[in-house]
């Protein structure tokens, strides 16, 4: 009963923790980095966790088996792989999500970079909880030299991100949609790909140090 107790004192931990990062991470977006522009871009601070996290604590799944891909249908495969994504990191993206949404105009109007200080966004920003899973599909702890494929992961991310908030946008009739996406899309996601590994490295030194201590109390 103390060693769940424990247990469940330091899942609640970790989930505070998560949840100040992302309000941190928003804080600072809004507050300070949207004061930085670089060829009239900024960086998506919050973005670029949610797609890291996804990264380094991917999907609580097992990973598929050879003997599951020679007994299972194509269907089912498909069907769990397409549930391998990342909760945690989709959590984050629909908590980010909703702080977003709180700053934007009710209206499915244009806004403008100046309007609410960051990129051209819709209502509610889909593109945070989905590219959140969707980055848990590929976790880079279980892949061999997995570290470099850090900054490429998260450029090709953050592309998929601005597709998804294009589409969304798109679907609600804004304008200039196009032209939002062929100026911003490259250059954000290369500023992006630049700060990934400054978030990843020490995540996945806080997840590995959480790791021992939850082997630990598992041995006790």
């Amino acid at each position: 009963m103390s060693l769940m107790s424990m247990r469940t004192r330091k899942r609640v931990f970790e989930v505070a923790g998560a949840g100040l990062l992302c309000v941190s991470a928003f804080l600072l977006q809004t507050l300070v980095l949207n004061r930085f522009y670089f060829n009239g871009v900024i960086c998506s601070l919050p973005l670029t966790i949610v797609i890291v996290w996804g990264l380094v604590y991917g999907s609580p799944l097992p990973k598929i088996t050879n003997l599951e891909l020679r007994k299972n249908s194509a269907g089912q495969i498909f069907r769990r792989q397409l549930m391998a994504g990342s909760p945690g990191a989709l959590l984050m993206g629909l908590f980010l999500a909703s702080l977003y949404s709180e700053i934007l105009p009710p209206n499915p109007i244009a806004v403008s970079i100046m309007d609410i200080g960051t990129i051209d966004l819709p209502t509610y920003p889909l593109a945070f909880p989905l590219v959140g899973w969707i980055s848990g599909y590929v976790c880079l702890r279980a892949i061999s030299q997995g570290n470099l494929l850090c900054i490429p992961l998260t450029f090709v991310l953050t592309l998929a991100a601005e597709c998804f908030m294009s589409w969304e946008l798109i679907l609600l009739r804004r304008s200039g949609v196009f032209e939002h996406l062929s100026q911003v899309v490259f250059p954000e996601a290369m500023i992006n790909a630049i700060i990934a590994p400054f978030i990843y490295f020490p995540l996945r030194q806080l997840y590995e140090i959480s790791e021992g201590q939850r082997t630990s109390l598992a041995v006790e």
